[in-house]
């Protein structure tokens, strides 16, 4: 369940910001239309900047959580920083503790 949400998260930074600026360059486009194509180019261009910006910073903060060990805090451990980050993606994390 757990590699679903990151495989959701990592597909909704692929196609969220893709799509947004697809129909906002689209939208300035007919709005100015002597332009002609570079407001859609432009925003396009953002698009697919802010989606890989967004899937490096996940693909960092999962490598950062699973394969470095953080000298600056000795009582938090690498291990824990990742059951808490699959713990907070855990639906059903809630209810497991309520049951204990």
């Amino acid at each position: 369940m757990v590699g679903l949400k990151v495989f959701l998260k990592i597909w909704g930074w692929l196609i969220g910001p893709l799509v947004f600026f697809l129909f906002l360059g689209k939208f300035l486009e007919s709005r100015f239309a002597t332009l002609a194509p570079w407001p859609f180019v432009v925003c396009m261009g953002l698009g697919f900047a802010v989606t890989i910006i967004g899937i490096f910073r996940e693909i960092l903060f999962l490598w950062k959580i699973t394969y470095v060990k953080d000298s600056h805090s000795a009582s938090r451990d690498h291990q824990q920083a990742q059951r808490d980050y699959f713990n907070s993606l855990d639906d059903n994390n809630s209810d497991e503790s309520n049951r204990n």
